[in-house]
């Protein structure tokens, strides 16, 4: 990625990266699976993916419960 920049001039300037997963690690298991650890390797945004939730009551107090919990610590 960092060649990639430079070949494009844009070594300097900032950018975001992005990780697509879920705090309850169903759905990717990634490495490492603290999030704090991912925030110290330069990664800006946590996607929150909820793919399996079901839809309806079941699901949407799921959505409910990760939103009320906040960002992971």
């Amino acid at each position: 990625m960092r060649q990639r920049r430079e070949a494009l001039g844009l070594a300097d300037a900032p950018y975001d990266v992005v990780v697509e997963a879920d705090s309850t690690g169903e759905f990717v298991q990634l490495s490492p699976s603290e999030p704090a650890a991912w925030e110290a390797a330069g990664v800006t945004w946590w996607v929150e993916s909820w793919w399996s939730l079901p839809r309806g009551p079941e699901g949407l107090a799921e959505v409910r419960r990760r939103v009320q919990a906040g960002p992971p610590s």
